[in-house]
């Protein structure tokens, strides 16, 4: 199997971008700007263990730390949020 042909046709998702802090007024917008974030970091996630699994099936001898190295858990600070 060529895996550089296989990543071009399957390439890994995109993480969604933060939004600025600016972007959110605080006014309590339902939803706001950082629920809107949210689904599409949960949606990446979610399409991340998709490509994960499709790519683990064709590469035997994947490194499971290569593999989350593109999945970062951490979140930008939330303006006005304690």
């Amino acid at each position: 199997m060529d895996l550089t042909s296989t990543a071009s046709h399957d390439p890994a998702p995109v993480p969604p971008t933060a939004p600025d802090d600016s972007a959110c007024c605080g006014s309590g917008c339902d939803p706001c700007i950082w629920d809107w974030y949210q689904q599409e970091r949960e949606r990446y996630r979610v399409e991340l263990v998709a490509w994960q699994a499709r790519q683990s099936a064709g590469q035997p001898s994947s490194s499971p730390a290569a593999c989350t190295a593109q999945d970062d858990d951490s979140e930008p600070a939330r303006p006005g949020i304690a």
